[in-house]
């Protein structure tokens, strides 16, 4: 089993596809990956139309598909391209965000406030190719690394800019989060979730943790596959919450922690998938958002597992969710 992160694997098949065409054995032995890694990295890219078979002598090679390559950037979500225009206009709103927020406040701005004060301009301005999305801490724009002293500041909305520093300033990011988060219950549940995580255990604390992840089950509207895991990652934490004591938690806090992590990561991922839909069409989403979700999603799985292997005995139900992990049907119920 290679060791390799999977966007590496996926990194390595296709620059070796660039070169010529192989089978999945000549892959695997080019990468340095078993034949099995090799295998689903080529399902994986061919499921996005990034590389194509070709039958050649009875045997299947493969090769990049240069019409469909991705250019992923560095400083975009999910490597998400941007036009011309999209780019200069939110760098300039960046570069002026900056400026002033120096120039009110005495003080470098933090990327979280300064995301939160690009949004607000945008919409409450109806300002245009500015992409931005649902992400793992709310709405930010696609392009996050904006550092360009190249770039030449929009000033035309420099009354609005200040006052929304105005409102902004006093505010600690837990506040800035909170309020940006006011009529979103998915965001406002992640948030106390993870504070919780964050604390020593208390018995008040756990079901207040159990009560909080019951209500992340029914705040969002995902796909199935979402959702399976964030019901297992439910049942879980049910389980121990109902098995073990305070202190006997504290102990799993830091893993609990590390897979909440991971599945608001997927979260995030399918509610930046369904707000980006006006900058971009379904198929360029799609083959971003697969992408990563397929490197994502071996990860969440193997800490899953992890987690239910820590659960105390339960009859567990055929059709319960926790039986769609790999590996977890090998484990009699008691």
């Amino acid at each position: 089993m290679s060791n390799k992160p999977r966007s590496k694997i996926y990194e390595d098949v296709v620059n070796l596809l660039k070169k010529s065409s192989y089978t999945i054995l000549q892959i695997a032995e080019h990468t340095k990956i078993n034949w099995e890694t090799a295998k689903n990295a080529v399902e994986t890219l061919s499921k996005i139309n990034l590389i194509t078979p070709t039958e050649k002598n009875g045997k299947t090679y493969y090769q990049v598909n240069e019409a469909n390559f991705l250019q992923l950037r560095k400083d975009t979500l999910l490597g998400l391209p941007l036009t011309e225009e999209q780019e200069k206009t939110t760098k300039a709103l960046f570069t002026r965000i900056r400026q002033r927020w120096q120039e009110i406040t005495g003080r470098s701005i933090n990327k979280t406030f300064q995301q939160k004060i690009l949004v607000r301009l945008v919409e409450e301005n109806n300002i245009q190719n500015v992409p931005y999305g649902w992400y793992l801490f709310g709405e930010c724009a696609v392009l996050f690394n904006s550092e360009d002293n190249d770039i030449k500041p929009i000033i035309k909305y420099d009354t609005q800019i200040e006052k929304i520093i105005a409102d902004f300033s006093h505010l600690t990011i837990k506040e800035l989060l909170e309020r940006h988060y006011l009529n979103n219950e998915l965001y406002k549940t992640k948030l106390k979730i993870a504070d919780l995580l964050l604390a020593t255990f208390t018995d008040e604390s756990l079901q207040q943790l159990k009560r909080l992840v019951r209500q992340l089950v029914f705040s969002i509207n995902s796909d199935k596959e979402v959702l399976e895991y964030i019901n297992a990652f439910h049942s879980a934490t049910v389980r121990l919450v109902n098995g073990y004591n305070a202190k006997e938690m504290e102990d799993l806090r830091p893993m609990i922690n590390e897979v909440f992590t991971c599945l608001w990561e997927l979260i995030g991922l399918f509610n930046l998938k369904q707000s980006i839909t006006a900058w971009y069409d379904s198929a360029t989403i799609k083959r971003h958002y697969q992408l990563r979700k397929d490197s994502l999603i071996p990860e969440l799985e193997v800490q899953l597992i992890a987690l239910i292997d820590h659960c105390p005995p339960l009859n567990i139900p055929k059709d319960s969710s926790i039986l769609k992990f790999k590996g977890i049907l090998a484990v009699k119920p008691q």
